[in-house]
């Protein structure tokens, strides 16, 4: 489904910028959060928001779980399209763009094994490694879960170990689910889900552990501490809807369907995410951009990042 343009702009950013931060991955979060209080913002944690407080036909304010709110002039949502719509009272926003965005495919979620490991017991491999048993790589998952062959492949990947260079410290499994497996816990809270889904996690964890087997031998020796993370999992940290990984599907064969303005009918609402624009990490950087130009120079912009 996906159009080819977006394939060509992906592929084009891995090849210029094949890179990976020594460290991991949140230090993009530290270091945005640091910008934003080095400029007098404040950045909030276990802060839920639950709606959208509007005067008129703009947003006066944004309501939290705990009944305070946040007075603004601008709101920006980063949140699944979805999420958003259910913080904006029934009127505010036109019946068919709410029930077009409502009813858009999602991409899949993923169930996911993080492995420390032992030290000096796995060479650090400075790629990701995809494995199918299918030739058919793109619905072999989708094709085997209903007949009960899972998984049919995985992506797995190292981070190194800084005291011991050449070794990994960690390892991560990822293999493709449906939210529709772990829909009879769709209602529970992160660690209050029962014993049912710790026992379905634990025989997921096995399965992706003997399908990795193949690939590392010896690998369930090599573990010291283990970790799983469900659709549940995703959605609950993540506020995306039903743990997609890639958020909205953008489809070829009706682009403009999937296509979302970061502008809403709200005149002080926008959008951004990858959800918006395009997926994942590049999805979000370029639709940043995009959203900003909203309000400020993009041109101007564009030149003080490549200045930077």
């Amino acid at each position: 489904k996906t159009p080819l343009y977006v394939h060509a702009i992906i592929n084009s950013f891995f090849i210029q910028s094949a890179w990976r931060l020594n460290g991991g991955g949140s230090q993009l979060a530290d270091q945005l959060s640091q910008i934003i209080t080095s400029k007098g913002g404040q950045v909030l944690t276990l802060s839920e928001a639950t709606d959208y407080v509007f005067e008129g036909k703009e947003i006066q304010a944004l309501k939290l779980k705990n009944g305070s709110q946040i007075l603004g002039k601008h709101f920006i949502s980063n949140t699944h399209p979805r999420s958003t719509l259910e913080m904006v009272e029934s009127g505010k926003l036109r019946k068919l763009y709410v029930d077009r965005l409502n009813h858009l495919p999602n991409s899949t979620s993923s169930f996911t094994v993080y492995c420390s490991l032992k030290r000096k017991v796995l060479k650090h491999n400075n790629h990701n490694t995809y494995c199918s048993l299918d030739e058919n790589i793109w619905t072999s998952d989708q094709t085997n879960q209903a007949e009960g062959k899972w998984p049919q492949g995985l992506m797995f990947y190292t981070t190194e170990d800084s005291m011991n260079p050449g070794f990994a410290e960690s390892l991560t499994l990822i293999a493709m689910m449906n939210f529709s497996d772990v829909r009879q816990w769709q209602d529970s809270k992160i660690g209050r889900r029962g014993k049912d889904y710790e026992d379905f996690k634990d025989m997921k964890a096995q399965l992706i552990l003997n399908f990795a087997t193949d690939y590392i031998p010896e690998l369930e020796s090599m573990i010291e501490n283990m970790h799983t993370a469900t659709p549940l999992t995703y959605r609950d940290y993540t506020g995306t809807f039903e743990g997609s990984m890639y958020g909205i599907i953008k489809d070829c064969q009706n682009p403009m369907k999937s296509f979302l303005s970061p502008a809403t009918k709200i005149p002080n609402l926008k959008l951004t995410g990858q959800n918006v624009n395009l997926h994942g990490m590049l999805g979000v950087t370029m639709t940043s951009l995009i959203t900003c130009a909203f309000r400020l120079d993009l041109n101007s912009l564009i030149e003080k990042i490549r200045k930077a």
